[in-house]
Order: structure tokens, then sequence, then C-alpha cells
């Protein structure tokens, strides 16, 4: 992105320019550079950084006027349709939500309260596997209290009200 940006800066380049900015500043406000957002793990924060990558690729990337081409960006656009369908599908309940984002981002303390949380609403069967979640998320981070009102939730769920009020 860097030599792409030194070469929007040339005045033929203001639609560079432009895009290079899409791509770059909403980039840096969503990087925890300059603040920490409560936010870990978010693809809905990458869609103004990818259209300005996008309009960059469309500026100084042209695919050959050949059926070769044709071909080849026509086998690109179906292979990023698939992988977007795949994707949908991981969003039609919470819990596939959740479970797809913790097989990307295992370590996330927040994702694994969140899971933690919604086992905890599905009954007494779900316990254990809750149990497990804020176990892992306290392991991350043992000082996220999200986590621990969580699991104060699950042992009073149990009826064990002396680790609950530990936690609380």
């Amino acid at each position: 992105a860097g030599a792409l940006l030194y070469r929007a800066r040339l005045p033929s380049s203001r639609a560079a320019m432009a895009a290079s900015a899409w791509l770059l500043l909403p980039w840096f406000l969503i990087s925890h550079v300059p603040l920490r957002l409560g936010t870990l793990v978010a693809e809905r924060t990458l869609y103004l950084p990818s259209l300005g990558a996008l309009l960059l690729i469309a500026r100084y990337v042209r695919p050959p006027p050949t059926a070769t081409g044709a071909a080849v960006v026509g086998i690109g656009a179906a292979y990023l349709s698939a992988s977007c369908l795949r994707r949908t599908l991981d969003w039609r309940t919470d819990k596939s939500a959740f479970e797809a984002a913790i097989q990307v981002c295992p370590r996330s303390a927040k994702l694994q309260q969140q899971m933690c949380t919604l086992r905890s609403h599905e009954g007494q069967s779900q316990l254990a596997e809750a149990h497990r979640h804020c176990a892992a998320a306290l392991a991350i981070d043992p000082d996220f209290c999200d986590t621990h009102f969580t699991l104060a939730h699950v042992h009073i769920v149990a009826n064990d009200v002396g680790n609950a009020i530990h936690h609380f």
C-alpha cells in the first residue's frame, strides 16, 4: 500500500490518492493503534478499507483483454462468491457465528465469554460447556469483568451460590 500511496501522490493520480485514503484512514482507526476498541473480531470494520483496496486494484491492475484474462477474472469472482456464501452461512445463528469466530481467534477472551453466555442460556445440559468457555476466557484475561459476571451466572444456574459470590 505504501508504494501505491507514493505513486498516488503524483498530480495525475488524485483518484489513487482518494483510494489510498479509503484504505489507510479507516484501517488505522480500527487497528487499535490510536485507541482500543471493544470490538476484537469484526469483519464489518474492514468494509471501508476493502473498498479502498479494490479502488487501488482497479486503478493499477488491468486484466489482459483476452479470453484467458476474462476466464481468470471469472474464476476469481466465482471463488470469492463461494467464499462469501460459505462465510455467510456462519452467521445463520449466534452459536455458529461464535464457533466460527473462535476457530479464527481462539485466544479472544471476549469471544470465549460470549460463547459461555450463549451456552449458559441453553440450559443445564450445556453448563459444563459454558464453564469450559468461561475458564478459557479467564485464562486469557483474568481481569475481564464480563467473564466473572457470566461465570457467576453459570454458578447460580448450577445452584452453586458460594462460587457465584466469588465471581461477583
